[in-house]
């Protein structure tokens, strides 16, 4: 290898991120800069966590199906940058989102461009690199979404491919990528749970590489570290290390609440059984043939995959089994220098782990087999392709050099002229959310003032999550709040589930508006033909108030109804804690509410369990009792608290808290985890305590009678 000096490289990296950073503007300049872009489903939750990150207080990473949040906020934080610079400072991106999207583009290309690089630093000539950047660019442009999404699973992509370049190049013996491999990998971390299974073998990997690849010093494994440890790479690649880890510290002092906390219990209760490594091959195997980001393993083999594509895999085949045998001649007669057999070697290395890692990931991976769910895999297909072209430099000719530039040259310029596929912009979906404080809502237009909260909820939220997510944030750029139900707090983040809202320390009012039912197709509401209305509020003066359980479940609570027949449906509530938000109009400041109203509630622990049972109101605890089987409580509400908290919410705030032991509220107190059902709830009115006067009897004795009317 021929030596390179710093300035060099950083030379090959600006030309590769200004020549690939221009191609994928020029093709991308309308959904960048022309455009605007109003974001759905996954992309509106992003943003509203881009939103948080802007105001340094997010501390979580995208959300997953599975009730957690990914590790870290390391990309969030990126497009929030970008999102500042370019829409917010420049003013050159329309939308909030088109930034995003540009800024995702530069992150992708600026990790590309690094990994060309670090293939920069083992290349004894500048055609194998630009061999090895003409095939990515164009095997990447295949694949689709690798440079241009911002989508979770695919914006991992190039973190990735630099995390294995730099892993291998550290085995070969140059350690100066230690910074790159850190970065990296902390970036991969940060954006899926998953990815501690390729980072720590890495680490490992790295770790033996700077002790036993680099360093020339004693024999003694005690002095080697010490040397190896007490480097000024090693102190800038903890310095890295540092602001990946202070969001992941900050969840862990949260204990029992934390987001660590629930991945550990989804590892603890996850039953589904392992796929077989037959079935984890063949879902590899399709990424070789450039798969669909969304599609599932075709029905069949590998073999019937294999005889559908022969072509591919017979090429991959051939030139994989020529590069063994070619690597393992190099290496018998010397054809070139040893650095550069150790740097084809540690590719080859790090491609076998590679491929192993992604195939128990494969065995390991929760419900469907979706294509994004190892859009990594592409990176090592790459990987693949650079280690057949290390050997292929082992037998350089002046040949061999006039073809690797014909061959690049045809490759770019076929890149610049293929057609993309439109589909490709993911991002734009659906239909323009209602904007602005002027609310046009099926019962009539209200204006909010700003910084004003919305609770929003839903009758289906399976079906209109996305239409949500959408219109809330289009809500919050109109500087509006929004708060979900708590089991949306997932992809809506902590700071808009309402038990968040209710714990701030200055409250909040609350404006109700729900989804209103569609009469409309399936087809129609996945395309957010839905209509928001304003909820009715309740009327304190009736006699009885009885919430239905379908709108306890799906409009309040968000959980679900169960039934067994028709004297015995109940609510199924889970988690430690349910919010039933009931809207009411505020009573004027001269009068009480027109009577006492009362809380008639009747609920039971599933399977015969016991629990601890909170109830408030807004923030006053009113009942605390254990609760041992069907249980009908009736709770008298004070007058001055429903006043407080219909002042301060605009509805009356009923908290249910649970716990398995007596005192639910304490920091190491254990969560309750199979909830319990309610039968029945309603509010009804009071008449207050009649005092009788005494009666003489005639006898020694006195009688107090004391009625209650309900």
């Amino acid at each position: 290898m021929n030596p390179r000096t710093s300035i060099s490289t950083w030379r090959c990296f600006l030309v590769s991120f200004f020549v690939t950073a221009s191609l994928l503007t020029i093709q991308g300049f309308e959904p960048y800069f022309q455009r605007p872009i109003d974001e759905q489903s996954d992309f509106a939750a992003n943003s509203l966590r881009i939103a948080d990150a802007m105001q340094f207080r997010e501390i979580y990473g995208n959300y997953s199906r599975w009730g957690f949040s990914h590790p870290g906020p390391a990309f969030f934080y990126v497009y929030a940058w970008g999102q500042a610079v370019f829409h917010y400072g420049l003013g050159i991106c329309p939308e909030e989102h088109n930034a995003q999207l540009f800024t995702g583009m530069l992150l992708q290309t600026a990790f590309w461009s690094l990994a060309l690089c670090v293939i920069y630093t083992h290349a004894q000539r500048w055609q194998f690199v630009l061999l090895c950047a003409s095939l990515g660019f164009v095997h990447f442009q295949f694949s689709e979404q690798a440079f241009i999404s911002i989508w979770p699973p695919n914006q991992l992509l190039m973190p990735f491919l630099c995390m294995l370049l730099s892993t291998a190049s550290i085995l070969a013996g140059e350690r100066k990528w230690l910074w790159l491999f850190t970065l990296s990998a902390c970036f991969t971390v940060h954006g899926h749970v998953a990815q501690p299974l390729f980072v720590i073998p890495a680490t490992l990997a790295v770790l033996v590489g700077l002790v036993y690849g680099s360093h020339k010093g004693p024999d003694r494994l005690r002095n080697r570290l010490r040397l190896t440890l007490l480097k000024k790479d090693v102190g800038i690649a903890t310095a890295i290390t540092v602001p990946f880890l202070i969001p992941i510290f900050i969840d862990w002092t949260l204990l029992r609440d934390s987001n660590l906390a629930s991945i550990l219990s989804h590892l603890r209760n996850h039953h589904e059984p392992d796929r077989s490594v037959k079935e984890s091959l063949h879902y590899l195997i399709q990424f070789y043939r450039y798969w669909g980001f969304h599609d599932l393993p075709p029905a069949g083999d590998s073999t019937t995959t294999l005889q559908t594509y022969p072509f591919i895999f017979s090429s991959w085949i051939l030139a994989s089994v020529a590069s063994l045998l070619g690597l393992a001649y190099a290496w018998k007669h010397n054809t070139t220098s040893n650095a550069s057999l150790r740097w084809s070697t540690s590719l080859l290395l790090t491609c076998i782990v590679s491929l192993i890692l992604t195939i128990k990931w494969g065995n390991m991976m929760d419900g469907k087999m979706f294509a994004f769910n190892a859009f990594i895999n592409y990176a090592i297909i790459f990987l693949q392709g650079c280690f057949i072209a290390s050997v292929l430099a082992c037998f350089w000719s002046r040949r061999v050099e006039l073809a690797c530039v014909a061959v690049s040259a045809f490759l770019l310029v076929f890149a610049v002229v293929h057609p993309q596929n439109n589909d490709r912009w993911i991002s734009d979906e659906g239909d323009r959310p209602m904007k602005g404080r002027n609310l046009q809502l099926a019962n009539g237009n209200l204006t909010l003032p700003q910084n004003a909260w919305i609770y929003i909820q839903s009758r289906n939220i399976s079906d209109d999550w996305m239409l949500i997510l959408g219109q809330a944030n289009a809500w919050r750029k109109a500087g509006l709040n929004v708060a979900v139900p708590d089991d949306l707090k997932i992809p809506f983040g902590t700071d808009h589930a309402i038990q968040n809202v209710i714990n701030r320390h200055q409250p909040t009012k609350l404006t109700c508006i729900e989804v209103k039912p569609s009469e409309a197709d399936d087809n129609l509401r996945l395309n957010h033909q839905a209509i928001f209305e304003q909820v009715a509020p309740l009327r304190l003066d009736s006699e009885k108030n009885s919430i239905s359980l379908e709108s306890l479940a799906q409009m309040h609570s968000g959980t679900f109804v169960e039934a067994e027949d028709s004297a015995n449906d109940y609510t199924q509530m889970h988690s430690h804690a349910s919010v039933i938000v009931l809207p009411c109009q505020p009573p004027p400041q001269h009068q009480s509410p027109p009577q006492q109203l009362g809380l008639e509630i009747e609920l039971a622990p599933p399977l015969e369990d016991t629990f601890w049972l909170t109830l408030s109101i807004g923030q006053t605890e009113l009942l605390h009792q254990k609760i041992e089987n069907r249980t009908r409580l009736h709770v008298s509400l004070p007058p001055f608290t429903v006043r407080r908290c219909i002042t301060d919410y605009g509805a009356i705030l009923v908290q249910l808290n649970l716990s398995t032991q007596a005192e639910p509220l304490g920091l190491f107190s254990k969560r309750a985890t199979i909830g319990f059902r309610i039968h029945e709830f309603s509010l009804v009115r009071e008449t207050p305590e009649i005092n009788l006067p005494k009666i003489d009897t005639g006898g020694n004795s006195e009688t107090q009678l004391t009625t209650r009317t309900h």
